[in-house]
């Protein structure tokens, strides 16, 4: 979503807001509103006047002892002036947390607006430090004065989430739809750390609970007992239990709420239909077209569609003039899919009409194209939302209470989007994947259908398979069927695989197997030792061979080379490539030698091998030994 909200902002990892006493000390006070990661302050700061500073607390999360970790009294928290940040470094920082809030830094500039300078005397800062026991710590926003940011690690990205504090990010977990998503286990906690999870009653909440924001604690975070979680995930959305604390990238709404506050970068470019009320027009009973969704966002109000997690969705419009049932597919999409089809009047009122995440994504490997079928009304308005979700690809990520799993925030990238109403039903769609006997998907593989149809009609095609080894041929008639794979390096197994297509196939897979690449063959070259002579015409001879014979035609280079020998006036320089035809495993090089009658020592030159074709060079150098014989 990319409304223009005046002098909002963000506020991160905040527990309550605070007001502060008569005797000075913090204590809490009622929320007035309190965004987190994906919650704007936009309502509040609206109305705020020229000069006003508000009052929140200053909150971070700290990972020390419970007393060391609690809020910090309260302070002033605005937005940094033109997303200008001056810095100053504390003596106590290691040479190691210095460069984790340098490329924290450069994290968040890349995103939005923002640059951290270093302090030249303004009168905000912020002090990079480390308060060792009381772990890492960050106000929220600019408080005034300065303020500080305590690094307790030298990881970047945890770095880049204490940062978010400082720009005006909140703790995911704290927004007041949390309950709807993730359930907190407050017997689990650690004392004195039931702050970080304070629900916050009255937040304004902007897009989908972001399970993959940078600013959404770990499932383990604050345990007493570190192998039970202290945050988890709803029934619904157990698939995202080890997504939550992920710390290598910023979310795609952590992205867009900063954006938000201080500006894009210029490079951004949103998709025109990125909001409902921007939804692009399609039209016709069928049809296709590609899309993109980087840097597609969720608007205020808007659905989780067919519970993928997403948060980067973009929006059709579709009024079919007649009725019957049509069918809405992602097919062909370069990114996991979820797509959901609505009737209303805005994002935060619609019915749900369908819904689709995946196929069928217990396939090995799974499905992941969202498909959805219905019967439509004529004249009703249709708006059709497609998104990513939260991929499912592992990656392994060191915390501090040991090694858990998460995954990355929704899929962005290239999509296709097709529709087809009352379509030809008696049309079949045979599909299927090729694969190693490790399940590697094997993808550029020719797959070749044969065959005739009901009507006895000869029907051939070929499909090539996509990078997880997916394949599909639409559009076929009931039939008998012969598909046969085939790709360079590989057999395939079973060869043909023989179908019957009375319906809709799946499954339809083969097994790639790698055809041993049989082992080169070593070559040598020889050392030689030879008299001299005292004249004549006298030739030295190396002899190059080849551990085993090789079916195909090996070259190698070869050239002499001076030691304590000369060429020109020990022996003729020479140079050249030998050509071993199949089966030959010996050639050889001859040197002409220049005998003269004068005493001296032994002497030495050499003939070295290079650039070998269809061979491996074991020994490159033979030596040649010119006895003296006067």
């Amino acid at each position: 979503m990319r409304n223009e909200i005046p002098f909002c902002f963000l506020l991160g990892a905040m527990a309550t807001l605070l007001s502060v006493a008569p005797d000075g000390q913090a204590q809490a006070a009622p929320a007035t509103v309190a965004p987190t990661n994906n919650q704007l302050f936009g309502q509040r700061l609206a109305s705020a006047k020229s000069g006003e500073k508000l009052r929140f607390a200053q909150a971070d999360t700290g990972r020390g002892t419970p007393s060391a970790s609690a809020f910090f009294p309260a302070s002033q928290a605005k937005r940094w002036p033109g997303g200008n940040v001056p810095y100053i470094f504390d003596k106590a920082l290691t040479i190691g947390q210095r460069s984790a809030f340098i490329e924290a830094a450069r994290e968040w500039e890349e995103v939005a607006q923002i640059k951290f300078l270093p302090r030249t005397g303004e009168a905000d800062y912020i002090r990079i430090t480390n308060l060792k026991a009381d772990g890492s710590i960050s106000a929220i926003g600019d408080k005034g004065g300065e303020q500080i940011v305590a690094l307790s690690t030298t990881s970047k990205f945890d770095a880049v989430h204490e940062l978010g504090h400082t720009l005006g990010l909140m703790n995911e977990q704290q927004r007041s739809d949390r309950d709807k998503f993730v359930t907190i286990d407050p017997t689990n906690i650690v004392v004195g750390q039931e702050s970080n999870f304070t629900l916050i009653p009255d937040s304004e909440n902007s897009g989908t609970y972001d399970f993959g924001s940078i600013m959404h604690d770990s499932q383990f975070a604050y345990a007493k007992d570190v192998t039970k979680p202290t945050i988890k995930a709803k029934e619904d959305f157990v698939k995202f239990q080890t997504t939550m604390g992920q710390r290598f990238q910023i979310s795609n709404g952590d992205r867009n709420n900063v954006g938000k506050v201080y500006g894009y970068r210029n490079f951004y470019q949103y998709p025109q239909n990125d909001n409902f009320a921007e939804a692009e027009d399609i039209s016709g009973p069928s049809g296709n077209l590609a899309a993109n969704n980087v840097n597609g966002y969720h608007e205020s109000g808007e659905k989780n569609h067919a519970e993928g997690g997403g948060t980067s969705s973009i929006w059709y419009r579709w009024r079919p003039a007649t009725g019957g049932r049509v069918t809405f597919s992602t097919e062909g999409s370069e990114i996991n899919t979820s797509l959901a089809v609505y009737l209303g009047l805005s994002v935060s009122t619609v019915t749900e009409i369908a819904s689709s995440n995946d196929i069928n994504p217990e396939a090995v490997p799974p499905v992941l194209t969202s498909q959805v079928s219905f019967e439509a009304q004529p004249g009703a308005t249709y708006y059709i939302a497609v998104d990513g979700t939260l991929n499912t690809s592992n990656i392994i990520y060191q915390y501090e209470n040991g090694i858990f799993p998460i995954r990355s925030s929704g899929d962005t990238g290239p999509i296709q989007l097709s529709w087809a109403q009352n379509a030809d039903t008696s049309r079949l769609q045979l599909s299927g994947f090729v694969r190693t006997r490790e399940s590697q998907g094997i993808g550029g593989v020719i797959i070749t259908l044969s065959g005739a149809d009901q009507s006895n009609s000869a029907t051939s095609t070929t499909v090539t398979t996509g990078t997880s080894g997916e394949y599909s041929i639409p559009n076929l008639l009931a039939g008998n069927y012969t598909l046969s794979a085939s790709k360079g390096g590989f057999t395939f197994e079973p060869s043909p695989l023989n179908v019957n297509l009375t319906a809709n196939s799946t499954g339809n897979n083969f097994t790639a197997n790698a055809i041993p690449v049989p082992p080169l063959p070593e070559m040598y070259v020889s050392d030689v030792v030879m008299r001299e002579g005292k004249k004549g015409d006298i030739s030295l001879t190396f002899n190059v061979s080849m551990s085993i014979a090789s079916k195909e035609t090996v070259t190698v280079d070869y050239m002499t080379a001076n030691g304590t020998a000369m060429a020109g006036s020990d022996y003729n320089a020479t140079q050249g490539t030998l050509v071993f035809a199949p089966g030959r495993v010996s050639m050889t090089v001859s040197v002409k030698l220049r005998p003269d009658a004068n005493v001296e020592s032994d002497e030495t030159f050499a003939l070295n091998l290079s650039n070998a074709s269809g061979a491996k060079i074991a020994k490159e150098t033979g030596t040649a030994t010119l006895v003296n014989d006067d």
